[in-house]
């Protein structure tokens, strides 16, 4: 974790539309909390910058300020009811989303004075000031209440950036702690591990204990933050009575300690401290620290690192300098890792672990040092095998196999919660039709099963045109898409939602571009995606599909069209750029960087080309303005090459007009869910 990260923060304060019911939160309020918030979170090293004179902004709106606009007049008075009457939430949490997404390179904190519904003494309704704070995983900005305080502050930037509560919920007594930790041993697990129940966030960190809140330790007659810091809990199992020592990390900013000061400084853990920089590196979080597109980039090569000879070939990102290669080395599965150097000028191999045969095979990054490989066995049945990159060795962890035969794979990350993290596959069954599947990995290498869906005939062979391989990626928070031909021989996009446990296919769309060959895709931002496919004339083409309202469809935008081709990768690269690798002769690999602007148009950027005879090849992002290709040389051999982005032409400072006209800046749809309600200070 030696590269800084800055994060800009972009405050909004608000008042009704009169300009009453004001926050009064100050830009120099702000300057002061972010002193504490820098030191909780400098386990990740990550920083957040803020301007007063640039970074805060006040807007009077009530639609803005308003949790709530009530849907039936007051029956009692002037401003209450005799019932729970309707209200409107959703119109005042999208147009702060809405506002929020004007700023897509900045983490947007509002500041409002809060209300909500309450039901009075007497029994009656009405509206009254309201507390607390929010955010989530997947929301689009914090929301922070009057009263909050620098500790809040952390905590809900804390949620933003996908770290989970360290408590487990429902918990008031050392009677609910006992039941709780019965239960969980009745249901399967070690009573070793009973602790293990009070573990809020245990299925992404494993370095946070378990955690009940401070109720428990109130009805004991203690101090939540007071000198006594445990509590016993004896369970009884009936052949024997243990007693657990809840002992609560009171320091950690994700409990609801967090306004102990009595207990020490707040902080994040060091797994904590990971997971927050994959949020920025693998995830939704991106664009925060994503390079920003130019006329002034420039492509450049790298360090190359050559290994044995293999077959089958894939790649992704670990984390920021951290590459796997899977590769098929004499029939088996060898998962290799590989770190970068900053500069990019060094690949040094990490470590290596083999598995089975294997006929077919992708990888992909999950976090948590992680990555799941999906391959097609040697008894035509897809397997999937979790890894961890930890002190120098590639570990194999969990696996799960999918019932059924198959003749083609794909994986990629997906959904990543609050408490969980998810994984997706894309399948073609023998009978050519499409199979998604979402599974979760948690971070003692486990891996369940949680959702299927499926679809029709699929990348069907067709003469004289190349058989694309299947392609899965992440779309908007909560979804999926799949790239394939179609029967008629068109690309064809098709959009998955994945809520509750259930993959729903949503969407899809043919685009008439007949004889398609090679498909590869990936997603730009949460609202956009990119393919780029061999066309009928096998020549290259890119296509940007925008993704309304967090992918609940899918539209069709620019495009773009190149050289001739006969094999191509893409790669999301900086912020609102992506990188396409195309074999465009025998021995010619030509890198080729491009701008997409919000509204799907294309720039062409630069491009490279490296001569060297290569076969098959892959291509990732190994940082926010770098990517590798994993390929077979002439001799059969592994070689990685390393590409980088950056302004090494002389700087001509009227190309920022320039710069500014490319630049479409106009705000997609997003959704407007803001996640995880704090109301604990």
């Amino acid at each position: 974790m030696s590269k800084e990260y800055q994060i800009r923060i972009q405050v909004v304060t608000t008042a009704d539309d009169a300009g009453d019911n004001a926050a009064t939160v100050s830009a120099s309020t702000v300057t002061n909390r972010l002193v504490t918030v820098n030191e909780v979170f400098s386990p990740a090293t990550i920083k957040f910058v803020f301007d007063a004179s640039h970074d805060f902004l006040h807007v009077n709106s009530t639609l803005l300020n308003r949790d709530l606009t009530p849907l039936e007049l007051p029956n009692v008075g002037d401003d209450q009811w005799d019932h729970e009457p309707l209200v409107d939430t959703e119109t005042h949490s999208k147009a702060r989303s809405d506002f929020a997404k004007q700023f897509p390179r900045k983490l947007v904190v509002f500041f409002r004075k809060r209300k909500e519904l309450d039901q009075a003494d007497n029994g009656n309704w009405q509206i009254v000031d309201k507390g607390g704070s929010s955010s989530g995983s997947k929301a689009h900005y914090v929301n922070m209440s009057n009263s909050s305080s620098a500790t809040d502050l952390a905590h809900e930037i804390g949620h933003y950036l996908q770290l989970p509560h360290t408590f487990a919920t429902g918990i008031a007594t050392v009677a609910d702690a006992a039941a709780k930790i019965k239960a969980y041993v009745e249901n399967g697990h070690d009573r070793a591990d009973g602790l293990d129940a009070l573990d809020g966030d245990r299925a992404v960190v494993l370095d946070s204990p378990s955690d009940g809140k401070g109720e428990i330790f109130v009805s004991e007659g203690l101090d939540k933050c007071g000198p006594v810091g445990e509590i016993a809990i004896p369970v009884n199992f009936g052949d024997e009575t243990r007693t657990y020592t809840l002992k609560p990390n009171r320091n950690l900013i994700m409990s609801y300690f967090k306004g102990c000061s009595e207990t020490g400084p707040k902080t994040i853990s060091t797994e904590q401290a990971r997971r927050v920089r994959d949020g920025l590196e693998l995830r939704l979080r991106h664009a925060l620290i994503g390079v920003k597109p130019s006329p002034l980039h420039r492509l450049a090569k790298g360090a190359t690192e050559t290994a044995g000879a293999i077959g089958d070939l894939d790649s992704a990102l670990v984390r920021a300098g951290r590459l796997v290669t899977a590769v098929r080395v004499s029939g088996k599965l060898k998962v290799i890792a590989w770190d970068i150097s900053d500069d990019g000028n060094t690949i040094t191999r990490y470590g290596d672990a083999l598995a089975g045969d294997v006929k077919k095979l992708s990888v992909c990054g999950i976090g948590g040092n992680m990555v799941a490989t999906a391959v097609i066995t040697a008894s035509d049945h897809m397997k999937v095998i979790l890894w961890q990159m930890k002190n120098g060795q590639v570990l194999r962890r969990g696996d799960i196999t999918l019932d059924g035969t198959v003749t083609d794979l794909a994986c990629c990350s997906a959904r990543y919660d609050l408490g969980a993290s998810h994984l997706a596959t894309a399948v073609r069954r023998t009978d050519g039709t499409l199979r998604v599947d979402v599974w979760q990995s948690y971070a003692n290498g486990s891996i369940v099963h949680r959702a299927t869906a499926s679809a029709g005939s699929i990348n069907a062979i067709r003469t004289g045109v190349s058989t694309p391989r299947l392609n899965i990626c992440e779309a908007g928070g909560q979804s999926l898409i799949t790239f394939i031909r179609n029967d008629s021989g068109n690309l064809k996009p098709i959009l998955w939602k994945f809520a509750d446990d259930q993959l729903t296919r949503q969407e899809s769309t043919a685009i008439s571009i007949p004889s398609v060959g090679k498909i590869v895709g990936c997603n730009l931002t949460r609202e956009l995606a990119v393919a780029a496919i061999e066309d009928e004339d096998k020549k290259l083409k890119l296509l940007a599909f925008g993704l309304p309202d967090d992918a609940e469809f899918i539209q069709s935008l620019g495009s773009i069209a190149a050289g001739g081709i006969s094999e191509v990768e893409i790669c999301r690269l900086g912020s609102e750029m992506v990188l396409t690798a195309v074999k465009v002769s025998a021995d010619t690999l030509k890198m080729i960087l491009w701008q997409v602007t919000p509204s799907g148009q294309f720039v062409r950027l630069d491009d490279i080309t490296s001569t060297q005879i290569f076969s098959r090849f892959s291509l990732c992002n190994t940082n926010h303005h770098e990517a590798a290709v994993s390929m077979q040389d002439g001799d059969g051999n592994l070689k990685i090459v390393v590409f980088r982005i950056g302004n090494k032409l002389m700087v001509d400072p009227g190309l920022d007009v320039f710069h500014s006209l490319l630049s479409n800046a106009k705000p997609g749809h997003h959704s407007h869910a803001v996640e995880g309600e704090c109301s604990e200070h």
